[in-house]
């Protein structure tokens, strides 16, 4: 994949500790570690924050551990100064990494998603966020990656709030 394909991708501690080895056959273990290969297989890279940092240090599994040195052996991940996000909401700072970055956030939790969703009404910059749960089948993560992680509009969070609001769940 040519270089300027390639993405900066901030992965939530909750992906890097629910990855399982080869061993591990639960489907939540399964579909982390199987990102988590796609992610340095084909290329994309990590960015992080101390504070994310400080969360991957917390409870490391081993196949997270030996992950995160490979992707550092291939200069495949890096540490970012984030900025401030606009909203004090569940895993601010994978959004003030993304937003650094290349405005990407992998992540297993639903209830920040869909927190950072709703804050998307009173600050629209954030509506083109994208933000992949790499554990639900209907994403197609892996194929996502293999497309070069391209900003698709229905991975972003204004089109999730405009989701939960046809649903009347914005509040």
């Amino acid at each position: 994949m040519p270089t300027e394909d390639r993405v900066w991708l901030v992965i939530d501690a909750d992906v890097l500790r629910a990855a399982g080895g080869a061993a591990t056959t639960a489907e939540r273990s399964v579909a982390c570690r199987e990102f988590l290969e796609a992610v340095r297989r084909i290329c994309h890279r990590a960015v992080y924050t101390l504070d994310l940092l400080a969360e991957w240090d917390r409870s490391p599994s081993l196949y997270a551990s030996t992950w995160r040195m490979a992707m550092q052996r291939r200069s495949k991940s890096r540490a970012v100064v984030a900025g401030e996000a606009v909203a004090d909401l569940p895993d601010r700072h994978l959004v003030e990494a993304a937003i650094t970055a290349d405005w990407r956030v992998v992540s297993c939790d639903e209830r920040a998603r869909n927190a950072w969703s709703q804050a998307v009404d009173g600050n629209p910059e954030l509506a083109a966020l994208i933000w992949v749960n790499p554990t639900e089948p209907s994403e197609h993560a892996i194929e996502w990656l293999a497309a070069g992680a391209p900003p698709e509009q229905h991975r972003t969070l204004g089109a999730r709030w405009d989701k939960l609001r046809r649903a009347g769940r914005s509040g």
